[in-house]
């Protein structure tokens, strides 16, 4: 109650005049003539804060909610907080009729405060007696309380261009934010000095360039109004001829954009609709610049006047309960155009000047004489022309890397160091050829040596391949160091090497080895391969002569023993066959063990050469057998030949007259269907 009768008597006061206690009407007595009373009454109400701190007063929460940080200065789109923003004012009941009004130009130029009495909102404005510095930050957006014949307006404002903050390098932001300005904003307010009319970056033309080319590759985009404002213009130069030359300039700008295919004859006007106005200057001549804000809001205001800046309601609008999607997918887009991401120009001209100085000393590296020496002197047999082969290569690279150094010590820091690390590597590629040449050789000899010793050695194999490995691992090690450079040597001073860097590549290619160190690696890796395809190779050939020799010992013994029982069968012949396998298969198996032993095989290849003999016993008895059955009718022929022509004691048989020759008949038949059924 004590607050809304304070305003009360606030209004009370106004409608008597400013007093003394108001900021703009603060004047030194005698008492002001009427005229000068009128004017500072004029200021006061024309200032577009004074609703908003009577508002405050009475109720201090309803002011939060007068604008909203659409994005962040660090670039990012505050969703949530907007849907609830849009719902506060009630867009939900706007349909499509609506517009959208934003705002660009340089840092601290008076884009918030010509928006603020303009458009009614309370954007924050910069405190000149504090000095002159960032206040935007981000894109701001607010609601225009002003009435409207139009409908609901949302103003935007954004964070000032070429601003000392973001500094030289940092112009990313500005134009994502001024293309989405642009995609969004049915009329893009351009804020330009008088003064800068004609310069080529403090007009803003490298930025509309930049925008244009974009938002023909990004966006299918709708026709904008742009309408360029220019600030404090005085009456020496007459409109006619600014907006003259800055239709020349936005000319020349849109012929020299990259246009797509699709655009590729599309004029300047299909897309956008040029608008001009100017302004006094807002100390000098108050008065009329608040004279001139209004009547410019009076086109956003009117769509029935000829002049008016009112968007045509043809429905194309986005609705507003999917204002939040569009604003969100459309900053998605701008942010993830890289387009928009270019380096400052310090950066530019570093990365092409260090490109172009790296690609000089590789190529005078590679076009010495002394490095085609060098690759001739590696020699088929492992040897080379003098030892030290890593150092000779290691002063190939370091003669190239402080030539680029000493060329490139003045350019941006981290672009130099970047394209150097990158000619090391390059450096690395070209010299690793010849030390893979040299290491070749060497390892052929060593496996060739490797092989010799294990063939020749009559110990066991284990223990022979075992000494030949090592002694074969550790020439290898001595030929790596020796050829190898170290990779500390071509660094800069304190700069390590990334620990996992290359290190652990498993790719089969070759591109993705940049360092000494995976050069290492991965030959030695190459030679553990072919070290161990050495002996696994040579194991299986001792491994495989050992058991035949076993097997043919086997297949003598048993098939004797058989061939024995067969061709004089007793009458346990199977049993006989069976004890014969049984007890073949242990003694053979136990010999077989005893030849493996030296190899060191494992438990499952014990196993596995145990049940194989056993397999092969059992094939040998099965054979001999098979060929018995075959030879049936032979050996019933022997059988009955045996008993019909021996007597008992197995000597020839002398017939008598007396001798009953039916009845040795009868015994002999009797002993071949005794032999046919075994």
């Amino acid at each position: 109650t004590r607050r809304l009768a304070h305003v009360g008597s606030l209004f009370a006061r106004r409608a008597q005049g400013p007093t003394r206690s108001h900021p703009r009407s603060v004047r030194a007595s005698p008492p002001p003539s009427p005229r000068l009373h009128a004017r500072r009454h004029s200021r006061v109400a024309s200032d577009p804060r004074t609703p908003f701190l009577w508002l405050w007063w009475a109720h201090p929460f309803a002011f939060a909610m007068t604008k909203h940080q659409l994005v962040t200065h660090d670039g990012e789109l505050l969703e949530a907080p907007l849907a609830s923003y849009l719902e506060t004012l009630g867009a939900t009941q706007w349909s499509s009729k609506y517009q959208v009004v934003a705002i660009m130009g340089p840092q601290s130029s008076g884009k918030s405060t010509l928006m603020n009495h303009v458009f009614g909102t309370d954007f924050q404005m910069m405190d000149e007696s504090r000095g002159r510095s960032q206040t935007t930050k981000g894109v701001w957006l607010a609601k225009s309380p002003k009435d409207n014949a139009y409908g609901p307006t949302l103003v935007m404002d954004l964070e000032g261009t070429d601003g000392r903050e973001r500094g030289e390098d940092d112009t990313k932001f500005e134009k994502q934010s001024s293309l989405f300005a642009m995609a969004t904003a049915d009329t893009l307010l351009v804020n330009i000095w008088c003064h800068d009319i004609g310069r080529e970056n403090a007009s803003g033309k490298p930025l509309l360039k930049t925008i244009f080319q974009v938002i023909l590759k990004i966006f299918n985009p709708k026709k904008t109004t742009l309408l360029f404002v220019i600030r404090d213009k005085t009456s020496k130069t007459p409109m006619d001829a600014l907006v003259r030359d800055m239709r020349t300039d936005l000319q020349s700008i849109w012929q020299s954009v990259t246009k797509p295919s699709k655009h590729a004859r599309a004029s300047f006007d299909d897309f956008f609709t040029l608008e001009f106005t100017s302004l006094p200057h807002y100390e000098y001549a108050h008065d009329q610049f608040i004279e001139e804000a209004n009547a410019l809001y009076g086109r956003f205001a009117d769509p029935n006047r000829r002049d008016t800046l009112c968007p045509v309601a043809d429905g194309s609008n986005v609705p507003a309960n999917g204002l939040v999607v569009s604003l969100r997918e459309t900053w998605n887009a701008v942010i993830g155009d890289k387009d928009l991401d270019l380096p400052a120009h310090k950066v530019m001209v570093a990365t092409v000047r260090c490109e172009e100085i790296a690609g000089a000393k590789l190529a005078a590296m590679c076009e010495g004489r002394e490095l085609a020496s060098l690759m001739s002197s590696v020699a088929p047999d492992g040897a080379v022309a003098a030892p030290g082969l890593g150092l000779k290569l290691a002063a190939h690279a370091i003669i190239a890397l402080r030539g680029y150094d000493e060329e490139a010590q003045y350019f941006d820091e981290s672009v130099r160091v970047a394209k150097r690390d990158e000619l090391r590597a390059r450096l690395v590629h070209t010299l690793r050829p010849i030390a893979h040449a040299h290491l070749k050789h060497v390892g052929e000899k060593l496996l060739r040596r490797l092989r010799n010793a294990m063939a020749a050695s009559k110990d066991s194999f284990a223990f022979v391949s075992a000494g030949a490995t090592k002694e074969a691992r550790e020439e290898w090690a001595n030929a790596v160091a020796d050829a190898v450079p170290d990779d500390d040597s071509l660094l800069l001073p304190g700069q390590t090497l990334d620990d996992e860097s290359n290190v652990g590549v498993e790719s089969e290619g070759e591109s993705d080895i940049d360092t000494w160190r995976a050069v290492a690696k991965r030959v030695t890796d190459d030679f553990e391969k072919l070290l161990a395809a050495c002996v696994a190779d040579e194991r299986k050939t001792r491994v495989g002569d050992a058991t035949r020799a076993c097997e043919r010992t086997m297949e003598r013994a048993v098939g004797s023993q058989v061939t024995g029982l067969i061709e004089d069968p007793p009458e346990d012949l199977w049993e006989r066959l069976d004890a014969v396998l049984a007890t073949s298969t242990r003694r053979h198996c136990v010999a077989l063990r005893d030849a493996l032993k030296g190899f060191e095989p494992g438990a499952d290849e014990k196993t596995a050469a145990g049940d194989a003999m056993a397999t092969r016993v059992r094939e040998v008895v099965e054979a001999k057998t098979r060929d018995a059955a075959e030879k049936a009718v032979e050996l019933m022929k022997t059988a009955f030949a045996r008993v019909f022509s021996k007597d008992s004691r197995g000597l020839p048989r002398t017939w008598k007259a007396t001798d009953d020759v039916a009845a040795a008949n009868r015994r002999a038949q009797r002993e071949a269907g005794r032999v046919l059924g075994l």
